[in-house]
């Protein structure tokens, strides 16, 4: 984002290198999961296997509490309804938001620097390995019933 109305386009490039830098750290090493809980939404093939309520990874740590469980999945800004941990992986369950747009387009789009307006929900659950998170999101109200989610970049 833009700090001062002076030298816009540095900072925005700077922006840019800042988001390679952290996209090319390792962020998948799992240093722990924490506050066991079964009221989470689950599938069939992982009964009988602990969910979570909280993962704390090396550069941030995944909630399944509103308001800090907002993350990007194979390119979708998703929010994490529970955490489970398998014999050989950890596993994600997620929702996935089906409206994405640019939260601007001037002086470049937003998408560029992964800020996105997004809204409704898809209500369908769905499974991915925890290694498939790419970063983490804060969401902001915008309006009724949208958001805007804009990319954690200095965590840690």
């Amino acid at each position: 984002m833009v700090r001062k109305s002076h030298q816009i386009l540095p900072q925005i490039l700077n922006r840019l290198r800042e988001r390679k830098v952290v996209d090319r750290q390792n962020r998948k090493s799992v240093r722990g999961m924490k506050k066991e809980c079964c009221t989470n939404p689950t599938f069939i093939e992982f009964r009988g296997y602990k969910s979570y309520c909280e993962v704390y990874l090396d550069e941030f740590c995944i909630k399944t509490k509103t308001g800090d469980n907002c993350v990007s999945i194979h390119g979708n800004v998703a929010l994490v309804r529970n955490l489970v941990r398998s014999d050989a992986d950890d596993w994600v369950i997620y929702e996935k938001f089906s409206s994405l747009e640019p939260f601007f387009v001037e002086p470049l789009c937003s998408a560029d620097l992964s800020v996105q307006k997004v809204s409704k929900l898809d209500g369908i659950l769905r499974k991915t390995k925890l290694s498939a998170v790419n970063h983490k999101y804060v969401m902001l109200p915008f309006g009724h019933l949208s958001w805007v989610a804009i990319p954690l970049l200095h965590v840690g």
